[in-house]
């Protein structure tokens, strides 16, 4: 045999042995993987389609945080409401027991006043209920308290929006201005006012003013119920969120483990062959080289 035709095969043998080598790397890939897919060049339009699967899945994950902070912002804002409400009807029960026609006892009138100016000041304490380092109901204003001792409104009527989903963002907290102070309802009530009222009229022994805060506490009660509805709504639009991006995590790592994963048992079945072909190249090659020593310089 010709030097050059020696030299053509030992070329052929080594290109043998490196594309077996490649092979048995990308097989070895595969198998320590546990991926069909370790390259983009293996199936480009499959990598694609998966790459764009984990954006959407890692878009989700995000989405799905906010939708749970939301849960639990939004849960500590409904406990304020009931708490709110809880109030109001005591509040409601002292005014009816305060509206008679008798003149009250001093002592009487002092007892009521006491417990009316407590739960007065467990209202304004309810109303900063902050959540981590911001208070809930203060807006835009959230890192100050929404009401000072006065009962003075101190925040803004701004929402606070979070994306749940594609260009879908839900506020998580509820406006005062609204919920509180009964802005922009139709008979709208500022719901610290009967409490206001009734402290007053108790400590002067008005009957008619103490009588008044009773249409007052209702209307308070009511507007009470609306903002927790809304709460509500929210919290359910939350969890429906939730649900989505809890399904589109399951559809999604399963279509993505449909392109990406590979058969174990091909796997290995493939890794022992490529491991074998490799060897046999390897092998012509040497066996090659030994019979002519010299031949692999003439190209």
């Amino acid at each position: 045999m010709s030097r050059i035709a020696t030299s053509q095969i030992y070329d052929r043998s080594q290109k043998n042995v490196s594309t077996a080598r490649e092979r048995e790397s990308i097989t070895s890939e595969k198998a320590a993987s546990g991926k069909e897919l370790t390259r983009p060049s293996q199936d480009p339009s499959g990598y694609m389609v998966a790459a764009s699967l984990k954006d959407d899945l890692s878009v989700s994950e995000i989405q799905q945080k906010n939708a749970e902070l939301g849960t639990r912002v939004l849960g500590m804002t409904e406990t304020v409401f009931t708490q709110l409400q809880e109030a109001t009807g005591r509040a409601y029960e002292l005014a009816i027991a305060s509206s008679g026609e008798s003149p009250s006892s001093q002592a009487s009138r002092e007892f009521t006043i006491g417990e009316i100016e407590n739960i007065y000041q467990s209202v304004l304490q309810t109303l900063n209920t902050r959540y981590g380092n911001r208070t809930l109901l203060a807006g835009h204003q959230s890192s100050k308290p929404a009401f000072d001792s006065a009962g003075n409104f101190m925040g803004d009527a701004g929402e606070i929006n979070i994306e749940i989903g594609r260009g879908l963002k839900v506020p998580i907290n509820i406006s005062a201005e609204k919920a509180i102070l009964g802005q922009g309802l139709e008979s709208g009530i500022n719901v610290l006012k009967p409490f206001q009222n009734l402290i007053t009229g108790i400590r002067t022994n008005n009957t008619e003013m103490i009588h008044s805060t009773l249409e007052d506490f209702n209307r308070a009660t009511n507007q009470l119920s609306l903002a927790r509805g809304e709460v509500g709504a929210r919290m359910a639009q939350l969890d429906r969120a939730m649900d989505n991006h809890r399904q589109m995590k399951v559809d999604s790592t399963s279509a993505i483990s449909a392109i990406e994963d590979a058969d174990a048992i091909k796997v290995f079945s493939d890794l022992a062959r490529d491991h074998t072909v490799l060897n046999a190249a390897v092998s012509t090659t040497e066996t090659l080289l030994k019979e002519n020593p010299t031949d692999k310089f003439y190209r």
